[in-house]
């Protein structure tokens, strides 16, 4: 039996993404209906149960600090005394800087464009001995 994504209405091309109350949908879909709720509420399109963190796609490994970055980005304006210590701050300036991008600090704010966590994102996922680089040089 075919299944459908609830909310393309495509027929699943890769193993769904399911969620606590057991829909089913496109990691790219749910995902998009995550960022694009108004309230920043994750929750299931269909019966509006909190859906939580999304589960990672099929074959793939979780990446050190990744809800870092999920935090920074649905929350553009995030003050830093909330959920982001200096060690978590300071890996992603480093690896902002490794990239070439600025972070901008405001009123002891940091604002992260969606673009700039996009150019994260790849770099941690694409390039992750920066990080076990930062991680040992703070160790020494």
């Amino acid at each position: 039996m075919d299944e459908f994504c609830g909310i393309c209405l495509d027929e699943f091309e890769n193993k769904p993404i399911t969620l606590k109350c057991k829909h089913k949908y496109c990691y790219e879909c749910i995902l998009q209906s995550y960022m694009n709720n108004i309230n920043k509420k994750r929750e299931c399109p269909y019966c509006r149960s909190q859906g939580g963190y999304l589960p990672l796609p099929p074959d793939t490994k979780p990446i050190k600090y990744i809800h870092i970055e999920y935090i920074l980005m649905n929350l553009p304006h995030l003050p830093l005394h909330l959920g982001i210590n200096s060690y978590q701050k300071n890996i992603l300036t480093e690896v902002a800087k490794k990239l070439g991008i600025s972070i901008h600090r405001n009123n002891g704010r940091i604002k992260l464009k969606r673009q700039l966590y996009e150019d994260i994102k790849t770099h941690y996922t694409e390039n992750p001995e920066i990080i076990e680089q930062y991680n040992s040089s703070t160790n020494s």
